[in-house]
Formats: C-alpha cells, structure tokens, sequence
C-alpha cells in the first residue's frame, strides 16, 4: 500500500517545484522524497511524494519539510510530534482499501 503526502500551494502563491526531492528531516537525520508528479504534475502548485520506503524509518519527533519551489526557493514546514503521530497511527492500519485508492494526506499551503 503506498502512503502519500500531497502539497498544495495556493493558485499563484506558492508552486512546487517537481524536479527536485522534499526533504524530511529530524535532528539526527535527512530523507528524500521524489514527487510523483515529477514529469506531469496536475497544478504547478501541487506536488505528490509517497512516502512508503521513508516513513517507517522516522522516529516519532518533530519532522521538518523542506519543500523546493520555483525561482529556486524553498519553505520550510514544521510537522509536530502529534501529527507524527497521527500519521504512524493511520499507516499502522490495515484497511481494506481499493488497489487504486491508498491514503494520502494533504497540506495546504
């Protein structure tokens, strides 16, 4: 089952840019994630990671996003432990999903 995290900016304000990775990073360690929009995203501003592979590895801390817009700028998103948490909570389920559909959490920015 994949696990997503879906950004979106607000039309005009903030676009992802697809090409580059969202970095997730604790105190004591850094991951990347590719948006799965890379070649085609649906909105300049959305982008799309699965975060299957790296989400088990995270320890229930503080997570810090680091998000690549364009202009080559970047944004940083503080996630806190509880939401953490709230994710790990609904990744730990086994609910019988459709094999399209799979979980996915959006932000909005």
């Amino acid at each position: 089952m994949d696990f997503n995290l879906r950004l979106s900016g607000l039309f005009g304000s903030a676009n992802i840019q697809s090409q580059k990775p969202l970095v997730i990073s604790t105190s004591s360690a850094r991951y990347e994630a590719t948006d799965i929009f890379w070649e085609n995203p649906p909105l300049p501003g959305i982008g799309q990671y699965n975060l299957k592979k790296i989400f088990p590895q995270l320890p229930t801390i503080d997570l810090l996003l680091e998000i690549p817009l364009e202009n080559s700028t970047l944004t940083r998103l503080h996630i806190p432990k509880a939401l953490v948490e709230e994710w790990q909570q609904v990744a730990a389920k086994n609910p019988n999903f459709s094999p399209k559909l799979f979980p996915t959490f959006e932000l909005i920015c």
